[in-house]
């Protein structure tokens, strides 16, 4: 019991991805509600707008969850673009993350440059 107890904590300060944050309930219950919507298209169109307002709100983890609907999409590189720029203001880090899932290389080189680059002044 013991060691279990050691095993699990040194799992979660060390950042193991068995322990990665979970979206906010705000946005978990936004995603459920859009199951209900019978047109794919619509669904991923009101999807892309949570996904954004997420991004608006530094929830890196709803943001990564929810660009996963996304593959294959023609929406998703310009979304993950969008959502990267976005989080950068709070999370650097995640914003990274999401940058580097933009699946066309050109894009996602110049979404890492934008966010490596200095802000205009």
């Amino acid at each position: 019991m013991r060691v279990t107890f050691l095993v699990l904590l040194a799992a979660s300060v060390s950042g193991c991805a068995f322990f990665a944050p979970l979206p906010k309930q705000i946005w978990l219950d936004q995603y459920r509600g859009l199951s209900n919507l019978p047109d794919g298209n619509a669904r991923l169109t009101a999807l892309a707008q949570v996904t954004t307002s997420a991004a608006y709100d530094g929830d890196t983890a709803a943001v990564k969850r929810f660009l996963k609907d996304f593959r294959g999409d023609p929406r998703h590189d310009d979304l993950a673009a969008r959502c990267a720029a976005q989080l950068a203001e709070k999370d650097a880090a995640g914003a990274t993350e999401v940058a580097e899932s933009i699946e066309d290389t050109g894009r996602r080189v110049e979404a890492l440059g934008k966010l490596r680059s200095p802000p205009a002044r």
